[in-house]
């Protein structure tokens, strides 16, 4: 605003910008960040960011399947929720897939949660760019109960084959 003179009269002389157009833009924006926070947080598989060997993301599934805070895994190697014996596959997938190189898109390894129980997950993994650096989305699926039906069915096979072989 700015105090002018019109006709020999004191005058205010003021701009109006019309910026309808980015109000409604900037809330279309907001809507479509509000629908995407949702499907992820509602997921039924763990969705996690992986960067710099840390859980940068993850919903809430992940606290639901390991018993774990975000204030506790925020500050963790994700690694630590890895069973010992899968971190050497899953650390060299990741380091593979962070310097561009081939990796499985697509593996299973064992997870421990809070309570140092040992569950399975099937991972589909992915590289994106996260703040401006490279990362890994992770989303997994838990096939534990899966993986202890299939092992109830090799069981059972086996004793099958041995009675088959005692008569």
């Amino acid at each position: 605003v700015i105090e002018t003179q019109y006709e020999g009269n004191p005058a205010l002389l003021c701009t109006i910008v019309d910026v309808t157009g980015r109000r409604q833009a900037e809330e279309t924006l907001r809507a479509s960040e509000e629908r995407n926070r949702v499907v992820v947080e509602n997921a039924n598989e763990v969705i996690t960011v992986l960067q710099d060997g840390l859980i940068r993301f993850a919903n809430r599934r992940f606290s639901t399947v390991t018993g774990y805070a975000a204030e506790e895994y925020l500050v963790r190697p994700f690694l630590d929720f890895i069973h010992p014996d899968d971190r050497e596959m899953v650390l060299g997938y990741y380091r593979r897939r962070i310097s561009g190189e081939e990796a499985p898109a697509t593996y299973q390894f064992r997870f421990l949660n809070k309570a140092g129980d040992v569950g399975w997950a099937e991972a589909n993994a992915s590289l994106i760019d996260w703040e401006g650096r490279r990362a890994t989305l992770v989303s997994m699926g838990i096939i534990t109960e899966r993986k202890r039906m299939g092992e109830q069915i090799l069981k059972a096979q086996a004793e099958l084959e041995a009675r088959v072989e005692q008569r």
